[in-house]
């Protein structure tokens, strides 16, 4: 799971506590994953808009937990470790620094939905902000399901009702159908959707206007001059 814990977001700059309440879901939906089937493992990675890096497993040794009111041993490890490593996440981003976009890569967020397609992987996408049009194409791509949840109160049931069941049990389950997939290309400039753009030769970021050096990575183009007409050909007079 790829959880965007950047606090730009509008639900979070509205109401900081809501963060947790979110997480909260997010780590009882994860450890209903771990609880399907005993071979079922669990990655979870935040997205802040300085860094990325995995709240789960810890990359270090393993936290020393213990059972705590009859609860399985491996979810407080879940509970803990994802918990203990977003706050270190927090305080690691720089103070002088304003929050900007989430640093999730739209093309190569692409590139590896495609590439998840050849494997049969799902890529599932819940949305609890604003609509996600680049991840829902995404969805589309590999078969998974994009969700825009209308309310955080319910959103662990949501996650239960549509995400947890595996491919093969979610054709006999009514769920959110996919509606309609706008496959045009946003411009890195204003994140507008365009119908044509100008799009950069060198790192293939789209714009919605021209421009000599592409912003992305500061490739300078050459413009050429018009090009040339042909001499119209005179009729011979006879």
């Amino acid at each position: 799971m790829i959880v965007d814990t950047n606090p730009n977001q509008r639900y979070i700059t509205e109401d900081p506590k809501v963060l947790t309440n979110v997480l909260d879901a997010v780590i009882a939906f994860g450890n209903s994953h771990l609880m399907q089937k005993a071979r079922n493992q669990l990655a979870v990675i935040g997205c802040h808009f300085h860094k990325s890096e995995y709240l789960y497993p810890s990359p270090g040794k393993p936290l020393d937990v213990r059972q705590i009111d009859g609860q399985y041993e491996l979810f407080t490890l879940v509970e803990k470790t994802i918990k203990m490593r977003l706050v270190n996440l927090v305080k690691s981003q720089p103070q002088d620094e304003k929050p900007g976009e989430s640093l999730l890569a739209g093309a190569m967020a692409m590139a590896l939905c495609f590439i998840a397609r050849k494997q049969q992987v799902l890529v599932d996408v819940c949305s609890v902000d604003k609509h996600l049009s680049l991840l829902q194409q995404g969805c589309d791509i590999t078969g998974g399901l994009y969700l825009k949840v209308p309310s955080l109160e319910g959103l662990l049931q949501y996650l239960l009702w549509v995400f947890l069941p595996e491919s093969s049990e979610r054709g006999k389950l009514v769920l959110p159908g996919r509606g309609r997939v706008d496959y045009r290309a946003a411009c890195f400039c204003h994140r507008e959707l365009l119908t044509i753009g100008y799009v950069c030769s060198v790192c293939l970021s789209v714009f919605c206007k021209f421009s000599p050096i592409c912003t992305t990575c500061h490739t300078v183009f050459k413009i050429g001059g018009p090009l040339p007409t042909k001499p119209k050909k005179k009729k011979m007079k006879i």
